[in-house]
C-alpha cells in the first residue's frame, strides 16, 4: 500500500543517516558522556540520544501524525495509526567499548503489527529491511534464508539483560551444546536477529525484549522465510515479550530453549527495580511471601514456596517503563493466582483476575503487575 511503501522508503533513508551519525560518534567514542541506567551493562550515551532525536525529527517532518515508541524518549501518541519503534543504537555496551556489533533498529507498526523493519549495520555496510508481505532485502537484494541451516551446523544466539535469570542463560547454553550446536552472543539483539534472517545464525531466543530491540528484525526474519513466536505479548508494544526466532530447520531445537526461560528445577532469582523497598516488602508480605533485606537501603528478597523475587532500589523509574519481565516459578499456579486475586493484584492492563493461559512451549503462565508497576510472570509446567 502507498502509505506503507512511503514509510519504508523513509525508514531506509533515515536509518542510513542515523547510522552515519552513530558511526561518527563511535569513531570518537572516548569523548562521549555516558550514564548507567538499570545496571552497569545498561548504559546510555549522548550518541544514543542524539541519534534518536535525529530519527524523530526526520519522521515528524514527513509524517507529523505518526506516533513514536523509542528507547531513549519513550512513547508519543499519534493520530495516523502508525507508530515508529526506535532503538537508536542497539548494543550500546559493545558500541562504547569499540566493538563493531551494534546497529540502528527501526520498525513501523500499525497497531502492534510490524509493517516495516530496518536494521542498519554501519560497521558492516549492511542494511537489512522488510515490508509486510513483500519480502526481505539485504542491501537492496532479495534476502531468503538458505536451506540446510540447522542448530547442529550453525551457531544459536541467546540474548540476555539485567532482567534475565543468570541460571537460565547457563541452562540455555548447555541445551544448545547438548543438541550439537554452538552458543553465540555479541551484545546486540537486533543484529543477532538480523543474522538469523541472513542464515548466519540458526536461531535466537531471549526471555524478554523490548519492542524497539526486536519488532523490526522479527519481521525481517519472517519475510526472509524464517519462523518467529508471537511478539509482543498481549499485543502491547510497551510490554515487549519473549523473542524467539529460527530458520525452518532449527525451529524445534531453538523453540525448546524457551521452556527453561520461566525457570528450571532450581529457584529463579529475577531482579526487579522498585521505588520504595519498604512498600514492596509490605505489598508482597500481604500475599504471604516471606520478606528479608540483604541491604535495607538497596536490596530486598521476597520468597514463597522455594521461589524468590529480588528487588533493588531505583529512584528514577518511569510509569509504564518498569517492565522487568521476571519469572516466578510456582509449584501451585492456581493457588498462587488465587492468593493474588484475593489481594486485588491485576493481570497487566486488566482490572480483574484472568485465569492462567498455556503458552505454546507447554507452560501455564499468569502475567501480573505488582504495586510498583513491575511485570511478574508466574509459571508452572503444563
Amino acid at each position: 500500500m502507498p502509505e506503507i511503501e512511503a514509510r519504508h522508503a523513509l525508514a531506509l533513508a533515515v536509518a542510513r543517516e542515523a547510522g552515519q551519525m552513530a558511526h561518527d560518534f563511535w569513531r570518537r567514542r572516548a569523548e562521549l558522556a555516558i550514564e548507567t541506567k538499570a545496571s552497569a551493562q545498561d548504559v546510555v550515551s549522548e550518541a544514543d540520544r542524539s541519534v534518536e532525536r535525529l530519527i524523530r525529527s526526520r519522521i515528524s517532518a514527513a509524517f507529523p501524525a505518526d506516533g513514536f515508541l523509542g528507547e531513549e524518549f519513550g512513547a508519543e501518541a499519534g493520530a495516523s495509526g502508525f507508530i515508529w519503534v526506535i532503538d537508536p543504537i542497539d548494543g550500546t555496551s559493545p558500541y562504547l567499548h569499540g566493538m563493531p556489533s551494534w546497529c540502528v533498529a527501526l520498525a513501523v507498526a500499525r497497531g502492534a503489527e510490524a509493517v516495516v523493519g530496518v536494521v542498519e549495520v554501519p560497521t558492516q555496510g549492511e542494511t537489512f529491511a522488510a515490508v509486510l508481505g513483500r519480502g526481505a532485502t539485504l542491501n537492496g537484494a532479495v534476502l531468503r534464508i538458505p536451506d540446510g541451516i540447522y542448530a547442529t551446523n550453525a551457531s544459536t544466539a541467546v540474548g540476555a539483560s539485567h532482567r534475565t535469570d543468570p541460571a537460565w542463560i547457563g541452562r540455555a547454553a548447555e541445551a544448545i551444546a547438548r543438541a550439537g550446536g554452538v552458543f553465540f552472543r555479541n551484545g546486540s539483539g537486533a543484529l543477532m536477529l538480523a543474522s538469523v534472517a541472513a542464515g548466519r545464525l540458526a536461531g535466537y531466543v531471549e526471555p524478554h525484549m523490548h519492542a524497539w530491540d526486536a519488532l523490526g528484525a522479527l519481521l525481517i526474519i519472517r519475510e526472509a522465510g524464517g519462523r518467529t513466536a508471537a511478539f509482543p505479548e498481549g499485543g502491547d508494544l510497551t510490554r515487549g515479550g519473549m523473542a524467539l526466532a529460527a530458520t525452518p530447520g532449527a525451529w524445534d531445537v531453538v523453540a525448546s530453549l524457551a521452556a527453561p526461560a520461566a525457570g528450571g528445577d532450581d529457584r529463579t532469582a529475577p531482579i526487579l527495580p522498585a521505588r520504595d523497598l519498604d512498600a514492596a516488602a509490605a505489598f508482597w508480605s500481604r500475599l504471604g511471601f516471606a520478606v528479608r533485606y540483604l541491604d535495607p537501603a538497596q536490596y530486598l528478597i521476597v520468597a514463597r514456596a522455594g521461589a524468590e523475587l529480588h528487588f533493588w532500589r531505583k529512584s528514577d523509574l518511569e510509569p509504564g517503563r518498569n517492565d522487568a519481565g521476571a519469572y516466578l516459578r510456582c509449584a501451585d499456579l492456581d493457588g498462587f493466582a488465587a492468593v493474588c486475586a484475593a489481594a486485588g493484584l491485576p493481570q497487566r492492563g486488566v482490572p480483574r483476575y484472568v485465569a492462567p493461559e498455556t503458552k505454546p512451549w507447554g507452560m501455564r503462565e499468569l502475567a501480573l503487575v505488582d504495586a510498583d508497576g513491575n511485570l511478574v510472570r508466574a509459571g508452572e509446567d503444563a
